[in-house]
This record gives C-alpha cells, sequence and structure tokens, in this order.
C-alpha cells in the first residue's frame, strides 16, 4: 500500500474575492487559461496598485516559475506585501516558505508564527499547515490529538488538504485507532475535489479490501482519476494491476506503458519495474542497456532491492553495453532503445529483476 504522507505546505491555489478590479479578473482568466505572460503583465498591475490577492499571486507565479524563472526571494516579496494586508492566504504561504527553507532560512517557530496568524483570520490553509506541524512535531511538540483538532477545523471548510491529513491519519491509525471506514470517509472528500493523493489513496483501499469490499474496478477506477493529473504513484499503480492482471487482462506492454509514465516522473519503484521488463522482455523488446539504465536510476532513487541486481545485469553485458547503460542512466531523457539483445547467458544462483511481490507504495 502507498506509504501516506502529510504535506508541510500549503499547494498554491489562486485567491478570488468579491470586489476584485477588471484588470485582477483579467488576470485570474489569463492564469486559469494557462496564458501566463498575460497573466503576469494583469496581476503586476493590479499588485502596484495595492490589490492583496493580485500581489499574492504573484508571489505564487514566482514560486512555481510559471511565466517567469523561478524565484523565491520575488515570491516572499509578493507574500509578504499581501500579508501586510492581512491577506490569509499569503499568511500562510509565508508560512510555507519558512517550512520549506525557500528564499528564507528554515525556521519552524517563524512558520508556525504566520500559519497561526493565518488560522485567526479563519484560513483552512493555516489551520491545516498548523496540524501538520504538531503532527510533525516541528516548532511544537509532536502532539497528534493537537494535530487532529487543527485538521478537523480546517476540514470543515471543505479544505482537501485536511480532508486527505484526516484519511491519513485514520489510514495509520496515528493517534487515534486504525479506521479504514473513517479513512475511507475523509479521503472520499478529498477525492471529490479532484485530490490526486486521496484518490490514489481511496484507490489502495479497494485494491486491497480495507474499509469497503475489495474491488479492482473501483480501485482502477480512481487510479485512473489520479494518473490524469500526473500523479506517478497512480501511473505506477495502474502499471502494477496490468503485469498482474487485476481488474484488467495480463498485459505487459499496458503496464511497461504506465510504469515508463512514472519513472519519467522519478518514481523509484516504477524505474525498477521498467527495468525488470526491459530484462525480461515483457512487454518491451529485451534490453540490458535499458534494463540496467532503468534499475541504476531505482537505486539512486534509494530503491534498495535495486542494488543486487545490478552486478547480475552487468555480468550479462559487454563492457560497451555497460558504458552506454551508465551513459544513458546519467541522461533520462534519452528515449529506449529498438530492437533487442542476444539472450544472456545463465550463470548457476543469479536471477534477474522480476515485478515485486508487494503492494504499490509510496516512498516519500
Amino acid at each position: 500500500m502507498r506509504i501516506l504522507c502529510l504535506i508541510c505546505v500549503v499547494s498554491l491555489s489562486l485567491a478570488a474575492y468579491a470586489g476584485e478590479s477588471d484588470i485582477y479578473a483579467a488576470g485570474l482568466a489569463a492564469y486559469k487559461a494557462k496564458d501566463y505572460p498575460a497573466a503576469l503583465t494583469d496581476f503586476r498591475f493590479a499588485a502596484q496598485q495595492g490589490d492583496a490577492n493580485a500581489q499574492r499571486n504573484l508571489g505564487i507565479m514566482y514560486d512555481n516559475g510559471q511565466g517567469v524563472p523561478q524565484n523565491f526571494s520575488k515570491a516572499l516579496k509578493w507574500y509578504r506585501l499581501a500579508a501586510e494586508q492581512d491577506n490569509p492566504l499569503a499568511l500562510s504561504d509565508l508560512g510555507a516558505m519558512y517550512t520549506k527553507g525557500r528564499g528564507v532560512h528554515k525556521d519552524y517557530a517563524e512558520a508556525l508564527k504566520w500559519f497561526r496568524l493565518a488560522a485567526e483570520y479563519g484560513s483552512a490553509a493555516g489551520q491545516d499547515n498548523i496540524g501538520v506541524m504538531y503532527s510533525k512535531g516541528h516548532g511544537v511538540p509532536h502532539n497528534f490529538v493537537d494535530a487532529m483538532k487543527w485538521f478537523r477545523r480546517s476540514a470543515k471548510q471543505n479544505f482537501a488538504d485536511a480532508q486527505f491529513n484526516l484519511g491519513t491519519v485514520y489510514d495509520k491509525g496515528q493517534g487515534v485507532p486504525k479506521s479504514y471506514v473513517d479513512a475511507l470517509i475523509w479521503y472520499r472528500l478529498a477525492a471529490h475535489q479532484e485530490d490526486p493523493r486521496a484518490e490514489v489513496n481511496l484507490g489502495t483501499l479497494y485494491y486491497k479490501g480495507h474499509g469497503v469490499p475489495q474491488n479492482y474496478a473501483d480501485a482502477l477506477k480512481w487510479y485512473r482519476l489520479a494518473a490524469q493529473q500526473g500523479d506517478a504513484v497512480a501511473q505506477y499503480n495502474i502499471g502494477w494491476m496490468y503485469a498482474k492482471g487485476h481488474g484488467v487482462a495480463q498485459d505487459y506492454t499496458r503496464a511497461a506503458k504506465w510504469f515508463q509514465l512514472a519513472a519519467n516522473q522519478g518514481y523509484a519503484k516504477a524505474q525498477y519495474n521498467l527495468g525488470a521488463e526491459y530484462a525480461n522482455g515483457q512487454g518491451v523488446p529485451k534490453s540490458y542497456v535499458e534494463a540496467y539504465k532503468w534499475i541504476n536510476l531505482a537505486n539512486e532513487g534509494g530503491f534498495r532491492k535495486a542494488g543486487p541486481i545490478l552486478p547480475i545485469l552487468a555480468s550479462e553485458m559487454t563492457a560497451s553495453q555497460l558504458t552506454k547503460a551508465l551513459h544513458v542512466a546519467a541522461d533520462r531523457k534519452l528515449p529506449a532503445e529498438s530492437g533487442s539483445e542476444p539472450p544472456p547467458k545463465k550463470k548457476a544462483g543469479q536471477r534477474l529483476a522480476t515485478f515485486q511481490a508487494s503492494y504499490p507504495q509510496r516512498l516519500s
């Protein structure tokens, strides 16, 4: 099962309040259309007129590198200007910058100060992030009772991150008795707001039959919704289901397609399983160069089972193949090789990479 993790910063979403100027509204429309240059122009004009929402949104664009080079110092500047006008979202954003050490030195006490100010204005993001601080013991004593209190306050405002975090607490039994039924309730609420993490975890509850009857079709449905948003864990899980034939006809070619999507995002388990498919010639042409490339990347990504496979693969490769594999592993953008390679010489006691007999897990 995906190892669940609490968020430590609020997701950056655009603000929109009544009374916004026509220029600000135009900027908001341009942003939603991904016309970042136009959005930047309109937000900057409105921000210079003192519009706190525009100032905050400029901070978001510098924070994310949307239409401008990513610049945490400039993001911090615009967040501060909006926060000086008591914009609750900007207050929470400032706390997030101190939590992550973006543009400033990491400082949990300072982060908590800003989150509390945001919470005083009723910010759901601020409330949720205080809960995260208590759940992790960042700047405050570790206390899941207090974390739950803040998560619930935020979740009552229908804040998806808090709903996801409540699902996580119940799923893992952190400070409360483990309850898959309660986890299901909170994940579903967040998933209905298209939170991809909640969609994945909801799918995994259906996959394992936790809190609901086991249902691969429903698991696949939720994984696909998350995968459509580019979630690497969801992409990996779909590949896993095709590889195992769970809820779908076993299809290694489709499994490889989904593993590839997740592997391209740096997801180590997907890199390992994609390498296994190349090593075994399942769904892709057999290629020890590609196998070594992806399994080596998985090893570098911290997937412990990958390391012992590398010398086995290396022993089956020529010196030139190994050199090429090491070269392409350093450049993940290179496309996969076409064609297949000669079968390896079998050696006693050695076994090439195979699919892992464990449920999909999120490692970070």
